[in-house]
């Protein structure tokens, strides 16, 4: 039987770098994979200190040698998918907005289309 699965193309970069353990004082080279596209050196270790939990804590990377730029194709059942995902806004409205000031805005819009019909149909029945 088939399960059905969420599948989605990835882009990640796969980095080599020279990294420090800080806890035995040794350099090691390391491979570890990060989201998205990330081209030089500098792109890279930006990332990694704004986000220190893609590596061990007691790595300290001082040098990137590689950077692999690969798309991979994931799934992930949909029970796993409603399980980790979260619930956005509906397409075309926008992230902030709040869902009761939206249907309080539709129905403002609905009446003054209702009041401008009628308007127009009093002005067809007095020609």
């Amino acid at each position: 039987m088939r399960i059905p699965e969420v599948t989605r193309t990835i882009t990640m970069s796969v980095i080599t770098a020279l990294a420090v353990n800080t806890e035995s004082k040794t350099v090691e080279e390391v491979t570890f994979t990060l989201p998205r596209k990330y081209e030089g050196e500098e792109a890279v270790l930006k990332y990694l200190s704004k986000n220190k939990a893609d590596i061990s804590e007691n790595l300290k990377v001082v040098s990137v040698s590689k950077i692999e730029v690969v798309d991979e194709l994931r799934a992930m059942t949909e029970d796993e998918f409603i399980k980790y995902s979260h619930v956005l806004p509906p397409r075309g409205t926008k992230k902030d907005e709040d869902p009761k000031q939206q249907e309080q805005q539709e129905q403002q819009e609905q009446q003054e289309q209702q009041e401008q019909q009628e308007h127009s149909r009093k002005k067809a029945k007095k020609k």
